[in-house]
Formats: structure tokens, sequence, C-alpha cells
């Protein structure tokens, strides 16, 4: 025990251990919220990442195709002029046509019933 005159309010204690208590109590449930609410954000973004992952490498035929051309298409020479590919002289063309005819649909007739036996 203590030694000499002192005394110690064990109530004191408890109440401030009580009090002590509840402050761990609320800091606790405002952390469990607040780890619930960005756990919800999480999965939304990733859910958002995944998403756009699969707009930007989707298949083959599903692929974003941009239809202006961008300056780092410029600079990585993605982009081909016009004026790079061989001219075609109007007098060079020629023009050439056809009629097709269509021939008309012959639809089979049913059978009348079962031939007798």
């Amino acid at each position: 025990m203590a030694a000499g005159g002192e005394h110690i309010n064990y109530k004191e204690l408890y109440e401030a251990l009580l009090q002590m208590n509840q402050q761990l109590l609320q800091n606790n449930q405002q952390l469990q919220s607040s780890n619930e609410t960005l756990h919800a954000q999480l999965l939304t973004l990733q859910y958002q990442i995944q998403q756009l992952t699969k707009l930007v490498k989707g298949f083959k035929s599903e692929r974003f195709v941009p239809l202006g051309t961008s300056q780092q298409q410029k600079e990585l020479g993605l982009v081909f002029e016009e004026s790079a590919a061989p001219g075609t002289n109007l007098g060079d063309v020629q023009k050439i046509s056809y009629t097709k005819v269509k021939k008309p649909t012959v639809t089979p007739e049913p059978q009348k019933g079962l031939p007798a036996v």
C-alpha cells in the first residue's frame, strides 16, 4: 500500500477510466463509419477503373477510334497526310457500270397429304 499519508482515491480513477472508455468507444464508432464510407468509395472507384479499362482495352471490334488527330499522333508520325499519297489524275479515271437483272424467285408448292401405300 501507500507509504505515509498518501491515499489513493479509487472512485475518481474508476470514473476517469469510464470517461476515457466512453471517449474511446465514440472514436471507435466514428472510425468504423468512416471506414465503411471509404470502403464503399473504394469499391465504386475500382468499378469505374474496371469499366474504363474495358473501354480502353476492349476487343478490336470495340476499340475507340478518335475522329480527330492529336498532337501526340502527329509527333509519332501516325497521321498520314493526303499530299503524301500518290495523286490521281482525273484523265486516267475510267467509269465502269453494269446492270444486274434480278431473277424471279420460285416458291415450291407444298405437298398435299401423304402418298397412298
